[in-house]
């Protein structure tokens, strides 16, 4: 039942046009993002490409993951459609799991297009530099990089569904998740700056901490930590399960 509900939630998904939209936005920044600079930086020019092409898939990837899983679910419960799924032989957790996985199939597609278009610009960009220059990237790494920010992108569908399991309306839904992403970010800088109020720990726990996921950047231009990588999926896998586990047990619990 997961699976036929994922399949349906990915094609709402890829038929959005908002979140079409971003994902050609961000693949043509992304593709383009050599000729935003026009200075010879040497080795630097490729970092610049690479922060780039992941500024992107970030800022892009953020918001494609929160307003499809938002709307769709929103969707749902205004159309009451989610208390005839309920009421059959759909429960709680087939829902909530099939729904995040549905959109995170989709996001799975954003993020090899974004790590196609990543490694393009950074084979023109190398092809461009002077022979003998000692540029290293190693695209094995890229994707493995492209690989993790899927996983964060995944993790903030789970906490958009979280958030959808105790809203009716879009707008809150939508709104309450864009705060925490903000509260998540802000803790990490705070954290990164000494900062160790309660506050901060509460969120590292409630919120993704993203901090855990950010060393795979330099996958890019270095061989693979294999190591890093099992903890960081490991991380992922727990922060998202735990968070379907929660909507779901929400939405058993709720009344509609």
């Amino acid at each position: 039942m997961i699976w036929l509900i994922a399949a349906n939630t990915f094609r709402e998904t890829i038929r959005q046009r908002f979140a079409l939209l971003a994902a050609i936005v961000a693949l043509a920044l992304t593709a383009a993002s050599k000729y935003f600079l026009r200075l010879d930086l040497g080795h630097d020019q490729l970092k610049f490409v690479f922060d780039f092409a992941s500024g992107a898939m970030n800022f892009f990837g953020i918001v494609i993951a929160i307003s499809a899983s938002c709307s769709i679910l929103a969707a749902e419960s205004e159309n009451k459609t989610v208390i005839t799924l309920l009421s059959k032989s759909v429960n709680a957790a087939d829902f909530a799991f099939g729904k995040a996985l549905g959109v995170c199939m989709a996001l799975a597609i954003f993020a090899l297009a974004i790590f196609a278009a990543a490694c393009a610009s950074l084979i023109i960009s190398k092809a461009d530099m002077p022979d003998g220059n000692p540029a290293y990237v190693n695209y094995a790494g890229v994707f493995a990089y492209c690989f993790v920010q899927w996983l964060k992108l995944c993790m903030c569908v789970a906490m958009s569904v979280a958030v959808c399991s105790l809203s009716r309306s879009f707008l809150f839904a939508v709104s309450v998740s864009f705060l925490c992403i903000f509260c998540a970010v802000l803790s990490e800088a705070l954290t990164g700056m000494g900062g160790s109020s309660w506050a901060a720990k509460i969120t590292s726990y409630a919120l993704p901490d993203f901090r855990y996921l950010e060393s795979s950047r330099i996958m890019a231009f270095a061989p693979i930590d294999f190591k890093m990588l099992l903890n960081m999926g490991a991380y992922s896998a727990v922060y998202i399960v735990c968070a379907l586990a929660l909507a779901a047990w929400f939405y058993s619990r709720r009344d509609f």
